[in-house]
Formats: structure tokens, sequence, C-alpha cells
């Protein structure tokens, strides 16, 4: 269980991709015709999720660094084999 400020990175990366599925999803079943007014809203909110995952990743790797180099390297939990 993730609390503080990892649960709130972790709840931000799946709100994101959640919200870039669901926004697919619209654009593909809107885009059988021609494009209209909606499909255009669509798209724009489709992109601002474009931007919003490459600052997920810079913050959750930037996390697990900073971790890390503190001396508290929790990414060696993922790889116990």
């Amino acid at each position: 269980m993730h609390e503080g400020l990892a649960g709130l990175t972790q709840a931000f990366g799946i709100a994101v991709f959640a919200w870039m599925g669901a926004t697919g999803t619209g654009l593909f079943l809107l885009g059988g015709g021609p494009e209209s007014e909606l499909f255009e809203v669509v798209e724009e909110i489709h992109e601002i999720g474009e931007a919003l995952i490459p600052l997920y990743l810079v913050l959750h790797v930037g996390s697990v660094m900073l971790h890390a180099i503190t001396g508290n390297p929790l990414w060696r939990k993922m790889w116990t084999f």
C-alpha cells in the first residue's frame, strides 16, 4: 500500500492513464464519421494527457532515483529474484 506522496504519485499515474484510455476510446468511437465538434473537444482533452504522461514518468523515475541516492533503494524490492 502506498501512503503519502508515493500514494499521490501512483494515483496521479493511474488517473492519467485511465484518462488517456477513456479519451482514446472516445476518439475511436467518434472517429467513424466526419469530425464533429465533440470529436475536437475529446481530441483536445486527449492531447492534455499526452503532456501529462511524460510529466508522470519524470516524477516517478525521479522519485526512484532520489530514494536510491538517499540510501533507500526501494526499487530493489521489485527485483528480488
